[in-house]
């Protein structure tokens, strides 16, 4: 298999200058560069840049695939949008990681030595795009992905009590299961982990409520915030006010902690699923033969009804069959034989079948090559 790497990163908060695309490339003559994108394909040698640098100073958002098995999802995030311990629990190894670039939190899932049939870059960006303002909105489903990955890799330890898991993991958006089958994550894992997570609330917060909260807001702090609106400074005013919004909006009890599941009990859960995946399958597939064999034993029956209205005619037909000495015309003769020996034997006529066949034999014994297949097919008693 030829080399195959695939390199997408997209810029969503702001366009790139002139400027910055001529840098971009620089790094690269054969890349695709718009106010908004990078995009290259490598079928031999290497990318020249660093996906790290380029993240950090223009893009907020980069796609990677390989055909060797590795994949690479980044986003950048406006620093402050996270804090620590929001995503700090979910980071664990090699799959998960962040760090902090000038002003921005950069995420990192990546993920190693997968197994897929056919490899293509294309089309992943738009589908993993949509989890950045998941993100913002503060949905760390994606994070628990990451997560889960770090677990099937062996990378967290089995009494590992796990971060905590988000509600809506039973039912996940068309992108976080972009970026589950992206990172190859088991699907018995995730399901293991979505039996712990509460439903999520869908339901848009009251407009009458926010606008409550919003007239309650500092008069000097909502003037801040509309001139930030109004001069594109900070993209994310209205999601960052939503979070804090719903920050304010009534929790669970103290007493009712979020779902933990430690890294040994979603493995063994895992084990457990999967396993019972293969029994069902398994006894779908016997019940699956057994349709098919009493559909084929009703179809003989039928076949062997109707022949058993013809059989003195079928009989007779046969000498004309084999006198053509073609070899089509000999299967076709022993095909019949089979089945005349068959109506024969549920009727308990098996010597008279023989007698026939005997007939049939010493009247056609100079054709070697039909008696052969008559011997083949076993239609000779004793």
């Amino acid at each position: 298999m030829s080399e195959y790497q695939y390199y997408e990163f997209r810029a969503v908060d702001q366009q790139l200058t002139s400027r910055e695309m001529t840098s971009l490339r620089a790094i690269s003559s054969r890349a695709r560069v718009t106010s908004t994108s990078f995009v290259n394909t490598y079928t031999y040698g290497n990318f020249r840049g660093d996906p790290e640098v380029l993240i950090g100073k223009y893009f907020d958002v980069f796609v990677y695939v390989a055909n060797w098995g590795t994949h690479e999802f980044m986003l950048r995030l406006p620093k402050g949008t996270l804090r620590p311990r929001d995503y700090a629990p979910y980071c664990s190894g090699h799959c998960l990681r962040t760090w902090v670039e000038q002003e921005h939190l950069v995420l990192s899932f990546r993920a190693e030595d997968l197994v897929v049939d056919w490899v293509e870059g294309e089309g992943w960006m738009d589908s993993l795009l949509p989890l950045r303002g998941d993100l913002l909105r503060g949905d760390l489903r994606s994070l628990y992905l990451g997560w889960l990955l770090a677990v099937e890799n062996g990378e967290v330890d089995d009494d590992h009590p796990g971060p905590p898991i988000p509600a809506g993991l039973r039912n996940l958006s068309e992108s976080l299961n972009s970026l589950a089958e992206f990172l190859g994550i088991d699907t018995d894992l995730l399901e293991s982990a979505a039996e712990a997570s509460a439903d999520l609330e869908i339901a848009p917060p009251s407009r009458d409520l926010l606008a409550r909260w919003i007239a309650g807001l500092p008069d000097c702090e909502k003037e801040t915030l509309l001139l930030q609106v109004a001069t594109g400074e900070n993209p994310h005013v209205g999601a960052g006010l939503l979070r804090r919004f719903q920050s304010t909006l009534p929790t669970a009890p103290a007493d009712a902690p979020p779902a933990r599941r430690t890294a040994g009990e979603l493995c063994s859960a895992a084990e457990m699923r999967s396993r019972e995946k293969a029994r069902r399958e398994e006894e779908r597939q016997r019940l699956e033969r057994e349709r098919e064999l009493q559909r084929k034993a009703a179809e003989r029956t039928k076949q062997l009804d109707v022949l058993e209205t013809r059989e003195e005619a079928a009989w007779a037909g046969l000498d004309n069959l084999i006198g053509t000495k073609h070899p089509s015309d000999y299967d076709r003769a022993v095909s019949l034989l089979v089945d005349l020996r068959d109506v024969a034997a549920r009727a308990n006529r098996d010597a008279s079948f023989q007698q026939q066949l005997r007939s049939i034999l010493e009247r056609h014994s100079t054709k070697p090559s039909f008696l052969r297949r008559v011997k083949e097919a076993n239609l000779e008693a004793g």
